[in-house]
């Protein structure tokens, strides 16, 4: 029973990790039991058969789910085999064995995926160095909780380097010389602890980025090549790195409670001092997620009856321009694309944090010039576009096949025989306003400028 209770409070210091609940709302990067899984393998395998099996298991998980994770399973993976070796409970022949089965376990997933078909040589993209880890993760969060107020950080973009403790797990800190003064605390240390910690620091200095900082100093900045700057980028989130250590920290916090040399009840008091102490710290941080939709509301101000009747009776739908994250609002794109997936549309926008730029680029001009130069065979697209953008619909006005309706501040250009424009002609909920089919939008759009309109370019 006794080592069930353990096992239950470590679980629950585990579950209320800050760095856990922190991504709740990013729900593929919730699944930190490969990281725990990684961990247990790591410090309690001791034959090379459950050790593959294990960690090869936790690099196929790492593949369906996240490639950020993949990073985490198969680097622990080769620190396993590593550490087994370093202990001599292998030999070379089952390192080099046992690293070969890990790379082809992961090529073998990601191929029957289909992801080798991906051509990361063109692959773009930006944030390595700002999404990054502040030196001061470990007792200061990123956002205020009923016990803590967050320390400043350089870059907004830094929360993607959360790694707070909790307030239960750093308080063990004021009493740890009590304990050491009375002889009831001793360091703990381990020969496997070598070679994790190895993985750990660097995976933590992959974190912290070229660019170290501390509250809202930046220290110093380490010089790298535009072309290594532009190989990390694809690991732009990295200060999602530091999650190892955290783990780490948070399981030797519960191994020097253990070793403590007190009666067991004085043990178990402070680990429950601790779940309670950050369930009150993490509290905030608990409320805000949503257990329940797991959508993202389109946005505040939508009329959403109306944009599902726009998206209901649409047969083809583009965005104008494509790709971009933000329309009228930030990440709107998340709306426009959750209504899409709703009513079985394909969709060109939506946050895409890495890209192949060349045919991101050839696409955005392949449509423009369609839009332009060739509306005639556009007849059954619906577009949502920006009020500035407008001057490029010019000749798909003079074509004369769509109404262009206005709908909390965004412009939609509808096949004239969408139901949407019988239904809301009928009531007279659009007010019609001549838009010259042979003149330059531009003039249309200076007319309009800060004015709320719905209009038809019926003319």
């Amino acid at each position: 029973m006794k080592i069930y209770t353990c096992r239950l409070l470590g679980s629950c210091l585990f579950v209320l990790s800050y760095t856990f609940l922190d991504r709740i709302g990013h729900i593929n990067l919730c699944a930190h039991w490969i990281l725990l899984a990684g961990m247990y393998i790591y410090f309690s395998s001791k034959s090379w058969n459950r050790m593959v099996l294990g960690q090869s298991l936790t690099i196929i998980a790492s593949v369906l789910i996240h490639p950020y994770l993949i990073v985490f399973a198969i680097l622990l993976a080769g620190a396993n085999a590593l550490n087994m070796l370093y202990l001599k409970q292998i030999k070379l022949l089952g390192f080099v064995s046992a690293v070969v089965v890990f790379g082809l376990v992961l090529m073998a997933t990601w191929m029957g995926l289909g992801n080798h078909v991906l051509e990361s040589s063109k692959a773009v993209a930006e944030g390595f160095g700002l999404f990054s880890s502040n030196l001061n993760t470990f007792w200061s969060p990123h956002t205020a909780t009923p016990l803590v107020s967050p320390m400043d950080l350089v870059f907004r973009e830094q929360y993607e380097g959360a790694a707070y403790l909790g307030l239960g797990v750093l308080s063990f800190v004021l009493v740890l010389p009590y304990f050491w003064l009375r002889k009831q605390l001793k360091p703990v240390w381990e020969k496997q602890f070598i070679v994790f910690l190895l993985l750990a620091l660097s995976l933590a200095a992959l974190a912290v980025t070229h660019i170290v900082t501390f509250n809202h100093h930046i220290l110093f900045e380490v010089p790298l090549p535009q072309r290594v700057l532009d190989k990390l980028a694809i690991l732009r989130a990295s200060g999602r790195y530091i999650w190892l250590l955290h783990y780490f920290i948070l399981a030797y916090y519960l191994l020097l409670v253990d070793k403590l040399r007190v009666q067991k009840w004085i043990k178990y008091a402070i680990v429950v001092f601790a779940i309670v102490i950050n369930l009150v710290d993490f509290y905030e941080l608990i409320r805000r997620n949503d257990y329940v939709k797991t959508y993202y509301k389109p946005i505040k101000s939508f009329d959403e009856s109306q944009w599902d009747k726009i998206f209901e009776g649409s047969e083809q739908l583009r965005m104008y321009p494509s790709h971009l994250t933000a329309y009228q609002h930030k990440s709107d794109q998340m709306g426009f694309s959750y209504l899409a997936s709703q009513y079985g549309l394909s969709i060109n926008t939506g946050h895409l944090a890495r890209f192949d730029a060349d045919k991101r680029r050839t696409y955005g001009e392949t449509l423009k010039d369609s839009i332009f130069n060739h509306p005639l065979g556009l007849t059954q697209y619906t577009f949502i576009t920006r009020q500035k953008d407008l001057k490029d619909f010019i000749h798909l006005v003079e074509a004369d096949n769509h109404s262009l309706i206005e709908q909390d501040g965004y412009y939609i250009f509808l096949p004239k025989s969408h139901a949407f424009l019988n239904e809301v002609n009928s009531k007279r909920q659009i007010t019609k306003v001549a838009v010259p089919r042979l003149e330059s939008l531009d003039a249309f759009v200076r007319s309009t400028k800060g004015r709320d309109i719905s209009c038809s370019c019926d003319g």
